[in-house]
C-alpha cells in the first residue's frame, strides 16, 4: 500500500518517537528522574490597517521538552541533560502582513523542525554550574520575568542584540554550540558567561538546526551580571563577534571597511509594592541596550512594560499588560538608504496591549493588540494595527 503521509509529518512522527525513546528507557529506571512537556501554541493574527496587507495568518508552534536527573537515573551528582524538539508551521506573519523590525509574534518563522536545545548541565553545591551543547542564548541572558509576558519578540531579547551576527545569535528557531558558566558571588549577586559559534544552523539551510561548524565563522562572546534586591532584579549584559564584519559605510563618502560587532544592555525588574488604590499585583520592567551603529541597522533600543495580575478575586491567574518597544535607526543605515531612494524613518515603535486567562490547567487564551509605528523603519510605511489571539495547550 502506498504510504500518502508528507515528508514533513515522517519526520515529525520520527521526531516524537526519538524523543521519546529516552521516556521509555527511564521508566523502567525510574519513574521520577525524567519530566517532559509537550505544549502546542496556536494564534490567529490580523492585521486591520496599514503594514503590508490587510489580511489574515495563522500560526503555531509545538514545543517538546524532556529534562533527566542524571543524579536520580544513573548516580551522575548534580548533573542534568536537557532537550527541546519545535515544529512551526510554514505561514509567516512579518512576511506577509507587517514588515516589523521588532516582529510581531515570538512564534512568527519559517516552517521548522528540530532540536531547539541539547545540553549537558553540571552544577556544583557552591551554585556554579557549566553547561554545553545546543543552546539557546535568551534562555538565560537578557531574559527578564515580566517582559515573558509579552508577545512581541522584542521582550524576549532585545531587538539590538537580536539583529547581530549573519544569522543572529544562537536563540529560536536555531541555535549553536556553546559552553556556558554560570556562578555567583553572594547571595544576591550572579554572572554568567557563554562562548558560542556565532553562525546558528546550517548556512546552506535557513530551517535546518543542529551542529555546523566553521573557523571562519567565529564565536560570540556573551557576559551578563545580575544583581537581587528584595523587590528587584538588576541586569548588565555584553556581547562580542570575534570575526569582523563588514560596515555600513557610505561607498560615497569612504571606503568600505570591517570590525567587530558589539553591544551593551541593561535591565531592571521590579514587583511593586501593593498600593490601596490599585488591586493586585503590579510588575514592570524598563531595558535600553546600544549596538554598533557602523554594522547595524539599529543603534540602539528601549524597551518598557507593566503587568497586572490577580486583580480578579474569582480569576487570580488572569494578567493585563501594557508595553513599548523602540528602536532608533543608526545613521550610517540612513545614510546608505538614502542612497539606494529609500527614506530611512529615526525609529520603529511598537505598542502592545495584551491580556492572558489561564482556563485551568491545560488551556489558556491571550488577546494582544499591537500598533507599529513606521513599520521596518520606513517613513512611507503605513502604521500598523495587529490584532492576534493566541491559544496554548499543555498537553503533559
Amino acid at each position: 500500500m502506498r504510504d500518502n503521509t508528507s515528508p514533513s509529518s515522517r519526520a515529525f512522527e520520527n521526531l516524537v518517537l526519538a524523543a521519546s525513546a529516552p521516556l521509555l528507557f527511564c521508566s523502567q529506571l525510574h519513574a521520577e528522574p525524567l519530566s517532559t512537556e509537550l505544549i502546542y501554541t496556536g494564534e490567529l493574527w490580523s492585521n486591520q490597517s496599514g503594514g503590508i496587507s490587510q489580511d489574515e495568518v495563522y500560526l503555531d508552534n509545538l514545543d517538546l521538552t524532556l529534562t533527566l536527573d542524571a543524579e536520580r537515573a544513573w548516580g551522575w551528582d548534580g548533573v542534568t541533560v536537557f532537550a527541546y524538539g519545535l515544529y512551526n508551521n510554514n505561514d509567516t506573519l512579518s512576511d506577509r502582513l507587517v514588515s516589523s523590525v521588532h516582529g510581531i509574534s515570538n512564534i512568527d518563522t519559517t516552517s521548522m523542525l528540530g532540536i531547539l536545545e541539547l545540553w549537558i548541565d553540571k552544577t556544583w553545591p557552591s551554585a556554579h554550574s557549566l553547561r554545553f551543547g545546543l543552546y539557546d542564548l535568551n534562555s538565560e541572558f537578557d531574559a527578564i520575568d515580566t517582559a515573558g509576558f509579552f508577545l512581541n519578540p522584542a521582550h524576549g531579547i532585545g531587538t539590538d542584540y537580536a539583529q547581530s551576527g549573519e544569522r543572529g545569535p544562537s536563540l529560536f528557531p536555531l541555535t549553536s554550540l556553546a559552553l556556558r558558566w554560570q556562578g555567583s558571588v553572594s547571595e544576591s549577586m550572579s554572572y554568567r558567561i557563554a562562548i558560542l559559534d556565532a553562525v546558528p544552523g546550517n548556512p546552506e539551510n535557513d530551517n535546518h538546526s543542529g551542529i555546523y561548524w566553521s573557523s571562519d565563522e567565529g564565536l560570540l562572546l556573551a557576559a551578563e551580571a545580575d544583581r537581587q534586591f528584595s523587590q528587584s532584579r538588576l541586569g548588565l549584559g555584553a556581547w562580542f563577534y570575534t570575526t569582523e564584519t563588514e560596515t555600513l559605510a557610505d561607498p560615497v563618502q569612504r571606503d568600505p571597511s570591517t570590525r567587530h560587532n558589539k553591544g551593551l544592555y541593561g535591565f531592571i525588574d521590579h514587583a511593586f509594592a501593593p498600593v490601596d488604590w490599585l488591586p493586585g499585583q503590579l510588575n514592570g520592567f524598563v531595558r535600553v541596550g546600544i549596538a554598533d551603529s557602523q554594522i547595524n541597522q539599529l543603534s540602539g533600543y528601549t524597551g518598557a512594560g507593566l503587568v497586572l495580575s490577580e486583580f480578579l478575586a474569582a480569576r487570580p491567574d488572569d494578567a493585563v499588560g501594557l508595553a513599548v518597544a523602540t528602536g532608533v535607526t543608526g545613521a550610517d543605515f540612513k545614510s546608505l538608504n538614502r542612497l539606494e531612494g529609500v527614506d530611512t524613518a529615526a525609529h520603529e515603535t511598537n505598542f502592545e496591549l495584551s491580556y492572558r486567562a489561564p482556563l485551568g490547567d491545560v488551556v489558556s487564551i491571550q488577546t494582544n493588540l499591537q500598533y507599529v509605528v513606521n513599520p521596518g523603519a520606513e517613513r512611507d510605511s503605513d502604521d500598523a494595527l495587529v490584532f492576534g489571539l493566541r491559544l496554548e495547550l499543555s498537553l503533559m
